[in-house]
């Protein structure tokens, strides 16, 4: 793998799974071991992809905290970020901030 990755520009890796084009609230860990495991779901029924206890890394992807921090002790400093090939050097809690909506919390208060 490591001499793949030397030969190869970082843009075919990561487009080679299309794992760039997955929603940014999907983590492509848990799609990548789903695809490599051919697991064989009842006809109908959908896997849940979601990021869990989100971490984001270096590059600015977001992974489950379970699926980057495995990669990472298994791989180190060596592991490219499935999205964007970046090495993965660091990584850190995520935490989404969201602001209300103070014209319509406004309109509340008024009623």
């Amino acid at each position: 793998m490591k001499l793949m990755r030397t030969l190869l520009p970082k843009s075919y890796l990561v487009s080679s799974k299309g794992y760039d084009q997955l929603p940014r609230h999907q983590c492509a860990v848990c799609h990548d071991a789903s695809s490599s495991e051919n697991n064989n779901l009842p006809l109908g029924q959908v896997q849940n992809f979601s990021v869990h206890n989100p971490y984001e890394t270096n590059c600015g992807h977001l992974y489950c905290y379970y699926c980057i921090q495995s990669k990472i002790s298994i791989f180190g400093d060596e592991w490219p970020c499935l999205r964007c090939g970046e090495k993965v050097t660091d990584i850190h809690k995520y935490i989404e901030k969201v602001e209300q909506d103070t014209k319509n919390d406004e309109e509340e208060k008024e009623k």
